[in-house]
């Protein structure tokens, strides 16, 4: 029987040979591999197998389904007459206790641009796994080979083998040559297969040698066959540290004809260009995936990678010590520092240019006069500090000169009044000093002849002295005099000052700033509590206190707070009559249970603070909720326009639905050309807002226009006709960005995330 199968191939391979086309690529290599997995069964108990050495069926069609199973596998159909059973079958194929594995490829040599292999003697596992078992080769074995490759228009591929095998193209079965036979041929015409030319198909090939006579393995195709994932290189990058929000990376993979996808920070990934730019990047690290994927599907398993740190912030410059703003010293130490640490310094000295320095200078040799030192920092991404820190101080080392008053000896009776005469002092940089002098020396007692001397001494804010003067006053005896006593009165008390000022919230203290004194009448302080507790004590206890918040009269001490600033007057009115007023201006703080670690939380709060959005009443804000036409309207003109003065009347079919808080806004913004409803006449007031409706009404109420077509976001194409315009001005403008894999996502809903972090940017 097997030598009848032999026979009958010979002829079918002999016609079948001269069908192949040879591939006219003159990049196609000059040999593939394909790769296997061989799997040894025993004959010896107990790992022996039911269906290895026990059929003879010779050829049988119809053991296994004609499509592969969800594992990559064939299916048993059923057919029982050269198998024993679907569990014994389901044993050939996958790795289990009754065989062992091993991998191994099949080198396809080409030859004429036809790829062969051809091994009329193919024991791949002689004296290995199980070993040959006494026998002359290991004779019982199964072939599982899987590969990809691109179809093209006359292609073929042929088989001899013997014993069963099946061969599998698009998960189909073309070839059936099932039952313990002799090596049978076949040859498949992939033009008959309804393939699409150019487009990546799966190959798998399942063999099995289950009989000890001979093994006949032979494959002859111009497909070419690949299995081999590319490799993926990142030619140009940014810098490791980078000072601007966007970065641009090109590609390359070690084949021809490769597509890649990108991952930037974890999030999914997508399809990219070999020269790629990322924008829009927040400060901070970053890191970039890509990988290449080959015309049959092959992905590189380990993608490239890139890390790098954007920072994009400036550095701020601390002067840390300095001179003295008045100094009679030449030299001056300086030491600075910087909110950000491995800066560098530049400083400038009385409008110089820029130079290198340390953190630590001293200069020298200073003349007198004002000097200004600028110093400002750069960090190490390159980002200078825009406003750099100044110092001015002046250098003085003239004495001031003081002019005395009057003689310099004058004489009174013993008994009359004295009064100094004084002195005057004046400086080339202080100017007049004469309040600042000091008068030490003999203290002068009128009653007491003798003689007194006086000095006058004075120095100036540089601390230059002044050359003492003095003045010598004689004492001469005179006649006795008499003391004079006067009234007195009692006056109603005129202090209206407080003694002490305190606020309370949650049971912990509220800072107040400045701190308070009774002479400082205004101050702030910040809260999230709804409520806050002021107590106010006079100074004088006959003076009484009288307390209003936000025009209300306050009793008890207890305050509501409104979300914004609110104003605490307090009243003194002294027990003279006399008043004095108070403020305190207390912040109510916006704070929402569902904002902490949102990407909008810092810009969500800005807004709430100026009123542009609200939260609910329990507490949250819902960021990710999505915003109605109506809504997004109201809080639109809220931010550009107020105070609504003007509106058109509305003629829309369902004007009736605009609730009676939206009317006016949307009136205002029909009159200004911002809204124009639907074409059928509606305005669909209640239905959620669309990124691309959100940015045409944005760029209508900014009057932005753009002729340029930036095409900045991956999905582009898909943003409608109607709002390119709009989506490309406010892009270049700033006002936007995408979602991720840098997509607009034009027919998404809007957030109430986005709408205030676009309201936002609006009004900065």
């Amino acid at each position: 029987m097997k030598w009848l199968f032999t026979t009958i191939t010979a002829l079918i391979i002999g016609s079948c040979y001269a069908s192949f086309s040879p591939s006219a690529e003159a990049s196609a290599p000059t040999a593939i591999s394909l790769p296997v997995v061989i799997r040894d069964f025993s004959m010896l108990a107990p790992q022996k197998h039911p269906d290895f050495e026990t059929f003879n069926t010779g050829f049988v069609t119809g053991i296994v389904n004609t499509t592969l199973g969800a594992n990559g596998k064939p299916v048993f159909s059923g057919n029982t007459l050269a198998v024993s059973s679907a569990a014994s079958f389901g044993q050939w194929y996958t790795d289990n206790s009754f065989n062992q594995a091993i991998n191994s490829t099949l080198e396809l040599t080409m030859q004429n641009g036809i790829y062969t292999y051809s091994n009329a003697s193919f024991f791949p596992i002689d004296n290995q796994l199980w070993g040959n078992e006494g026998l002359p080769h290991n004779y019982h074995f199964t072939v599982e080979s899987h590969s990809k490759f691109i179809y093209e228009p006359g292609q073929t591929v042929s088989f001899t083998m013997d014993d069963d095998y099946w061969v599998f193209i698009d998960n189909k079965l073309v070839v059936d040559g099932g039952g313990v036979h002799g090596p049978i041929s076949a040859t498949v015409d992939l033009d008959t297969k309804a393939l699409i030319p150019g487009q990546a198909y799966d190959f798998a090939l399942f063999q099995a040698e289950r009989h000890t006579t001979g093994s006949n393995f032979t494959i002859r195709t111009d497909i070419v066959f690949d299995t081999a994932p590319p490799d993926t290189a990142i030619v140009s990058g940014p810098a490791v540290l980078a000072s601007t929000p966007s970065a641009t990376f090109s590609f390359n993979g070690n084949e021809d004809n490769v597509a890649f996808q990108c991952q930037l920070d974890n999030g999914a990934y997508s399809a990219c260009a070999n020269s790629e730019t990322f924008s829009g990047l927040a400060d901070g690290s970053h890191t970039l995936l890509v990988k290449a994927i080959d015309p049959v599907g092959n992905v590189d398993p380990t993608p490239a990678s890139y890390t790098w740190t954007v920072d994009t912030t400036a550095p701020d410059t601390i002067i840390n010590t300095n001179p003295a703003a008045i100094t009679k010293d030449a030299s001056a130490s300086f030491s600075f520092s910087s909110n950000e640490s491995g800066v560098t310094y530049e400083s400038s000295l009385d409008g110089a240019a820029f130079a290198a320095s340390t953190s630590l200078i001293t200069l020298n040799g200073l003349a007198d006069g004002s000097h200004t030192l600028a110093i400002r920092a750069i960090d190490p991404a390159g980002n200078v500090d825009a406003v750099p820190t100044s110092y001015t101080w002046m250098i003085d080392r003239v004495k001031p000169v003081i002019t005395r008053n009057g003689d310099a000896r004058i004489e009174i009776v013993q008994g009359a009044a004295f009064t100094d005469p004084g002195a005057s002092a004046s400086d080339n940089v202080d100017g007049n000093l004469s309040t600042a002098i000091t008068v030490s020396g003999d203290a002068v007692d009128t009653q007491t002849i003798g003689e007194y001397t006086m000095a006058y001494t004075v120095s100036d804010a540089a601390g230059n002295a002044a050359d003492t003067v003095e003045r010598v006053v004689k004492v001469i005896a005179a006649p006795a005099t008499s003391p004079v006593t006067s009234g007195s009165s009692t006056a109603l008390s005129a202090n209206a000052d407080l003694f002490s000022l305190e606020l309370a919230a949650e049971g912990e203290h509220l800072a107040i700033t400045p701190a308070f004194r009774p002479d400082i009448t205004s101050y702030v302080t910040q809260t999230t509590a709804n409520e806050a507790l002021v107590t106010a004590k006079t100074s004088d206890a006959s003076a009484k206190a009288a307390l209003t918040m936000n025009g209300q009269d306050i009793n008890g001490g207890k305050l509501a707070l409104k979300e914004g600033d609110n104003r605490l007057v307090i009243v003194v009115k002294a027990e003279s009559g006399v008043t004095k007023m108070y403020t305190v201006t207390i912040r109510l703080m916006a704070s929402f249970s569902d904002l902490a670690g949102h990407w909008a939380e810092e810009q969500i709060l800005k807004a709430v603070e100026q009123k542009l959005v609200t939260g609910y009443p329990d507490g949250t804000f819902k960021p990710n909720h999505s915003i109605t036409r109506a809504e997004f309207t109201v809080m639109l003109m809220n931010a550009i326009q107020p105070n609504l003065s003007q509106g058109a009347s509305l003629t829309f079919k369902d004007k009736a639905e605009i609730g009676e808080w939206a009317q006016g806004a949307i009136a205002a913004a029909v009159h200004a050309g911002i809204i124009q409803g639907y074409t059928d006449g509606y305005f669909h007031p209640n239905a959620t807002i669309t990124r691309a409706e959100m940015a045409v009404m944005i760029a209508r109420a900014l009057n932005f226009t753009t002729d340029a077509n930036i095409a900045g976001f991956a999905d582009f194409t898909a943003i409608p006709q109607w709002a390119q315009e709009a989506v490309n001005a406010l892009q270049a403008n700033g006002l936007i960005q995408g979602r991720s894999g840098n997509r607009f996502a034009p027919n998404e809903q809007a957030t109430r995330a986005e709408a205030a972090v676009l309201l936002l940017r609006i009004l900065n």
